[in-house]
């Protein structure tokens, strides 16, 4: 029987011409992209100090997420409070936050003059989502019902970082 396939026609190698093309596609529509969120300019020592924060609450959510796996609500409170601000958690190492600055402020006034409001009002209910956390364990809430706030509170954390960004101060 005879071959009847037709013969390979040889193409030109486009596999790497067309992943430049793709290439530099991208990098155009990457440069013509602009971060649309707010800019909230910080100092970088009081900048640093936010995202220390931010941290932790990384860390609490993480925390809360282990005691309800390891049902241990215990641990679940204790996590849920490293979100309460310094002045409540430890009121010591707070006094080093009213250190008043070259400018006569103390970082919780530095911070509170540049801060949107918005990002205020989010906070609050990022961490008022994290106390209701620490009463619920308290009282015996099933883990769906901790699972469910952390939700809400880590959805505050993702719009605020959706709304605004960071930027360092020159200086």
């Amino acid at each position: 029987m005879p071959d009847t396939r037709h013969p390979r026609i040889p193409r030109p190698r486009l596999k790497g011409a067309a992943a430049t093309v793709l290439l530099a596609l991208l990098l155009q529509a990457g440069t013509a992209w602009s971060d649309t969120r707010q800019e909230i300019i910080l100092p970088p020592a009081d900048r640093d100090h936010l995202l220390e924060h931010m941290r932790e609450f990384l860390q609490a959510s993480n925390g809360v997420l282990r005691g309800v796996l390891d049902e241990d609500m215990d641990k679940v409170v204790e996590m849920a409070r490293l979100t309460l601000p310094m002045r409540i958690r430890d009121p010591e190492a707070h006094d080093v936050e009213l250190t008043r600055d070259h400018t006569g402020r103390t970082r919780p006034e530095r911070m509170q003059a540049v801060m949107p409001p918005h990002w205020g009002s989010m906070m609050r209910q990022m961490r008022q989502e994290f106390m209701q956390i620490a009463e619920d364990a308290r009282q015996g809430a099933d883990g769906t019902r901790i699972l469910q706030r952390l939700h809400g509170a880590q959805e505050v954390c993702i719009a605020c970082h959706e709304a605004f960004r960071l930027t360092p101060s020159e200086g």
